[in-house]
């Protein structure tokens, strides 16, 4: 795909309502992400947006991009906890993104990868992980144990997550303490 094309393309989706992102689409048609980007920096320059939901919308899908393909770096297209493919998961904000300050919504360290069941019993506050003695360890509440779901046999582990994840977990542990205080 020529320059030209990929500019186009990128216009063309980016002006667009819908919830599709060109740049993964670019990626997944065997674009480079150096190729992406220069399109991307050239479209900007040869069209800039004419109004600031437009220039909104683009930095969004932008730094979108960015958040899934630095998460998916940092646990290796891998579950956090199950180990499983990338292509059974999802990728999930720590600190929920509509409560996120602009800079924590695409910082990499407030994302993760859960399978699509963990991840619904996450944000659900049905378990969360406690920073204690310099380990990240998985803390189950009893309603999760009650209704004996997946997550309970993974009470306990420790994790392998990066340091700088740690306020993110401390937020997210702070309201599961909240919700669940008989459970510690």
């Amino acid at each position: 795909m020529k320059l030209s094309e990929r500019i186009d393309y990128l216009r063309h989706s980016l002006y667009q309502e819908n919830d599709s992102n060109p740049f993964e689409e670019l990626i997944h048609m065997g674009i480079s992400e150096d190729d992406v980007y220069w399109s991307y920096h050239f479209m900007i320059k040869l069209y800039p947006p004419n109004n600031e939901n437009i220039q909104n919308k683009i930095n969004k899908k932008r730094n979108d991009y960015l958040f899934r393909k630095n998460v998916s770096t940092l646990y290796q297209n891998k579950c956090a906890i199950s180990g499983a493919d990338m292509e059974q998961c999802q990728i999930s904000h720590i600190k929920p993104f509509s409560i996120s300050s602009d800079e924590e919504k695409y910082n990499m360290y407030n994302g993760w990868i859960l399978s699509s069941e963990l991840h619904q019993c996450f944000d659900k506050y049905l378990f969360s992980v406690q920073f204690i003695n310099n380990e990240f360890k998985i803390i189950v509440s009893n309603k999760a144990i009650d209704k004996q779901l997946s997550i309970v046999k993974y009470n306990h582990m420790i994790l392998n997550i990066h340091p700088l994840s740690k306020p993110f977990f401390e937020y997210h542990f702070s309201i599961f303490s909240q919700q669940h205080l008989s459970n510690l």
